[in-house]
């Protein structure tokens, strides 16, 4: 398994029509949001109009918890739900979504074909045993427990971390391993439930190790410098059933 801590300088903060988010964790870890390129992405928004709306997301499901305020959101020929403080709602990235009320709020994104939910931990004195309250059969899990206040302490596999408030713990396990942690402390804990498959190779290109250059290699840099014009596969007909990778022609 792998463990590690988030802090606000790790954070990555950007703004969307409706005020300020700030991506918590993303994976995996070389994806960007904008290329929607990723499989869960937890992240925290702030909604500074009365009125705003969502972007589209339709390779996507969602979780949003109220962290601060109150909302209603609409899903256009759908239906409505108003949320207090703590409170959740999910639904499809591809609704019209529209939000009524200024609020900061908590949102998990999902690759559709994947799991996620969102629950909350009151951490106490004494320790409390953790595991998964989802089943799935999905091979990869992680549990994210995101401390909106308060502090907790969390021991997973023999290391213990001080999680305090704003702080993101990402506990990821591969398959076969079963989630299993305790917290103690005293405040609220988001935690985030993820479970997924590999799908690395449908959004990511192969990447093929870079091999020393040939003779063979020059050849073909000279022969692509040359066809590379307009109308070419006119002139040239071997280039009619010829494919060159983009960044190679490009470059």
């Amino acid at each position: 398994m792998r463990q590690y801590l988030l802090k606000e300088e790790n954070y990555n903060i950007g703004n969307w029509t409706g005020g300020q988010t700030k991506e918590l964790a993303i994976y995996p870890p070389k994806s960007k949001y904008l290329d929607r390129n990723f499989i869960w992405r937890l992240s925290s928004a702030t909604v500074e109009t009365e009125e705003s709306d969502f972007s589209k997301l339709p390779d996507y499901d969602r979780v949003l918890m109220v962290l601060k305020g109150e909302v209603v959101l609409g899903y256009d020929g759908q239906r409505v739900a108003r949320l207090k403080e703590l409170e959740q709602d999910r639904f499809d990235g591809a609704w019209k979504t529209k939000s009524f009320g200024r609020i900061t709020d908590f949102n998990l994104m999902v690759r559709k074909g994947n799991e996620g939910y969102v629950d909350l931990i009151y951490p106490t004195s004494e320790k409390t045993d953790c595991s998964s309250t989802f089943e799935s059969s999905l091979p990869d899990v992680t549990h994210a427990l995101y401390c909106k206040e308060g502090y907790a302490v969390v021991t997973c596999g023999g290391e213990t971390h001080m999680v305090s408030e704003g702080q993101l713990l990402v506990l990821e396990y591969g398959e076969g391993e079963l989630p299993a942690y305790s917290v103690m402390g005293e405040g609220v804990i988001i935690r985030s439930q993820i479970f997924y498959g590999e799908m690395r190779n449908e959004l990511f290109a192969e990447e093929i190790p870079a091999e020393k250059a040939s003779f063979d290699d020059f050849k073909c840099c000279i022969y692509l410098a040359n066809v590379q014009f307009r109308w070419a596969k006119y002139i040239v007909k071997k280039l009619r059933s010829q494919w060159f990778d983009e960044a190679l022609s490009a470059a």
